[in-house]
């Protein structure tokens, strides 16, 4: 299916498969990194490739760290890629997901309190939260649209 649910071919370079980069860290005494990024995933089937019910594919990146007394937050990964190759893809039941969305940044800190972590890109229909800082701040949020 294409986009609007019309019957189609959906073409997406993702070759060689990989996964997401790595949010962006602060070099400070020591390496602070920012959220891991999510994986690749790849299923191909010269039939069906079937998701019925519950279950997830999750490739989404990882929440950002705080970095640092008077420091602004780490980013948070950016998502990676699930590729499903078959003539026929079916996805049905509201508990069947996959998800390739970004992590929330960490939230900056403020004097001697350090800030949250951002959440995980996860599963859930909304963007991944940033972290809060002692200010009340938040870190920017997860990316969660798709092409």
């Amino acid at each position: 299916m294409v986009e609007g649910g019309a019957p189609g071919v959906a073409r997406i370079a993702t070759e060689p498969l990989s996964g997401g980069c790595a949010g962006g860290g602060i070099l400070t005494i020591g390496e602070v990194y920012g959220g891991g990024g999510g994986g690749g995933f790849q299923l191909a089937s010269r039939t069906t490739i079937r998701f019925e019910g519950v279950g997830a594919i999750d490739a989404s990146g990882g929440g950002g760290a705080p970095a640092g007394l008077n420091l602004g937050g780490t980013g948070g990964g950016a998502g990676g890629n699930i590729v499903l190759e078959a003539p026929q893809v079916v996805l049905t039941g509201a508990g069947v997901a996959l998800s390739t969305k970004g992590g929330g940044g960490g939230g900056a800190s403020a004097g001697a309190t350090l800030g949250g972590y951002g959440a995980d890109g996860g599963t859930g229909a909304t963007p991944a939260m940033g972290g809060t800082s002692p200010l009340g701040i938040a870190g920017g949020h997860g990316g969660a649209a798709g092409p």
